[in-house]
């Protein structure tokens, strides 16, 4: 019996079949104003994503995003679109996330999460310049696609 609830138990932590597959987020509702068009794609077990935004101008901007962290329904990813970090903090629960830029005021827990690549430590190495600058987050509700 123990054997039997250990595999079973193993069995379910290995097969996290709520978010096993990509994930789309689509027709992305921002309060950031001039952002008409977000979808976001993400696949946890690459741990990577992207990000496309259209502006209301036509103009169009594509990031990667690096997942660093899973706890739940909640994910937490970065990407450095010009320099400067971007922090992601996605909701699967509620098809939402927030992003906002990091700058020197990042705490020491968003400093833990941040890729230790050679790009983000020299974006963080800006970034830390700009200290009397806080960033409000964009906040995003989104709809889910099937992929």
């Amino acid at each position: 019996m123990k054997k039997f609830l250990i595999i079973l138990i193993t069995g379910i932590l290995w097969c996290n079949t709520a978010n096993a597959g990509p994930i789309f987020l689509v027709n992305c509702k921002s309060d950031f104003w001039d952002h008409p068009f977000w979808s976001v794609f993400l696949d946890l077990q690459e741990k990577k994503g992207g990000e496309l935004v259209r502006w209301t101008n036509g103009s169009e901007w594509r990031n990667v995003i690096y997942i660093t962290s899973i706890k739940g329904d909640v994910v937490h990813g970065y990407s450095i679109p010009a320099m400067m970090i971007d922090e992601y903090v996605f909701n699967l629960k509620d098809n939402s996330f927030t992003r906002v830029a990091l700058t020197g005021t990042a705490t020491p827990e968003q400093r833990k999460r941040i890729p230790k690549t050679p790009e983000f430590k020299e974006a963080m190495r800006i970034s830390d310049f700009i200290k009397d600058i806080t960033h409000t987050p964009d906040k995003q509700k989104c709809e889910r696609r099937k992929p």
